[in-house]
């Protein structure tokens, strides 16, 4: 493909991504309202937000240090230059992803280990198939990203079913979005 149509096809298909979570988004709110899920059971009131939101941020500092020292750990035994799809277009596009993205992929794990646990299957199964489903969803990003995704999916899932709201989670994938952008932007090519 000629480098001048590439680059608007990347362009575009980093636009895309707003247009999926919207449509996740939709989709989501559109079956609460059909198996008649309410907010506050999807973990919505906020009574302990404060520490919620603390607790998040720490999980998330901890998966951008794990992910992080994984990543430097490969490049340096292996090589591997390090380019990412986050590299392309402006910071605010990316941070307005990671906002939206974090919020609306929580959204749709909370609903999904509801929906999974009123059909009667058990939290293990459910916290699996949605952490497999999260992973297959990041297939595109590469097979070690996918594998990461689920990893993450598993701790998500946990700290969203011990917290009971969508705070914890939401500012943990928030944090480990935002880390992976900074990641990505500002570290330097194995050599």
């Amino acid at each position: 493909m000629p480098p001048d149509l590439l680059a608007i096809a990347e362009r575009a298909g980093r636009y895309t991504l707003f247009a999926i979570e919207a449509l996740v988004l939709g989709l989501v709110l559109f079956l609460l309202r059909w198996q008649g899920i309410g907010a506050e059971q999807i973990g919505l009131p906020l009574q302990r937000w404060g520490q919620d939101l603390l607790l998040g941020c720490g999980a998330g500092l901890v998966w951008i240090g794990l992910v992080a020292a994984s990543f430097y750990g490969v490049a340096r035994a292996w090589g591997v230059p390090k380019t990412s799809y986050y590299q392309e277009g402006s910071v605010t596009f990316w941070i307005l992803i990671a906002l939206f993205g974090a919020f609306v992929e929580e959204f749709w794990r909370a609903f999904c280990l509801l929906a999974l646990a009123r059909i009667g299957h058990s939290t293990v199964f459910s916290v699996m198939l949605t952490s497999v489903a999260f992973a297959a969803a990041h297939m595109p990003k590469r097979a070690g990203g996918a594998v990461a995704s689920g990893i993450f999916g598993l701790v998500a899932a946990s700290l969203y079913l011990w917290r009971g709201n969508l705070v914890t989670p939401c500012s943990a994938h928030l944090i480990a979005n935002l880390g992976m952008i900074y990641w990505a932007r500002n570290a330097r090519p194995a050599r």
